[in-house]
């Protein structure tokens, strides 16, 4: 009798990926921000171009490798549903995100979240357009603008990461285009 051999070869799914620095110089360590999809495979995509797409309800880390202190920017719009909310001085736990400060930026309302103080509501209401959003995160200081309205600029006591964690509100779907980074020195 002879015998048969079976080979079966399966793939891998991974919940990491690498977004390409949209920035026009090479200032940083890394040409490349690493991605993790905290919620699991299949609740984030990555876009064929500078970019990805989240799922409802689902959640992205992205970051450079020891870039605590850093000027990003990044394009983002809800494509369908409401709302989207990304985090800055935020933690992967490889499960969760930490609270961090949290912008919420919604088609009804847009507010920010600071751990210990009272939320505070943003004069921002999404459309259907790309929103493009630019960020400083530098020692004791945070600055947030968004298109062209400096929507933060005030001292933060919260410790420093190289993190900014997007993530869906709700069933929103939502997509991040563009990013790039500045090491400030």
């Amino acid at each position: 009798m002879a015998a048969t051999l079976v080979l079966v070869l399966s793939g891998c799914a991974s919940d990491n990926f690498t977004v390409a620095d949209s920035s026009p110089t090479t200032h940083h360590v890394s040409p490349f921000f690493n991605c993790h999809i905290i919620t699991g495979y299949g609740t984030a995509d990555q876009d064929e171009s500078s970019g990805f797409t989240i799922q409802p309800n689902g959640i992205v880390a992205a970051r450079k490798y020891g870039e605590t202190e850093y000027s990003a920017a990044f394009a983002f719009k809800v494509s369908d549903g409401n709302a989207m909310r990304f985090r800055i001085r935020s933690e992967d736990t490889g499960v969760a995100a930490t609270q961090g400060i949290t912008f919420t930026f919604g088609k009804d309302a847009s507010y920010v979240d600071i751990p210990g103080r009272e939320r505070k509501p943003l004069a921002i209401k999404l459309s259907d357009d790309w929103e493009q959003m630019r960020i400083l995160s530098c020692a004791g200081r945070v600055r947030v603008i968004a298109g062209c309205d400096t929507i933060m600029d005030e001292k933060s006591d919260l410790p420093l990461t190289d993190y900014i964690v997007f993530e869906s509100v709700d069933s929103s779907i939502c997509k991040i285009i563009n990013m790039r980074s500045q090491w400030v020195e």
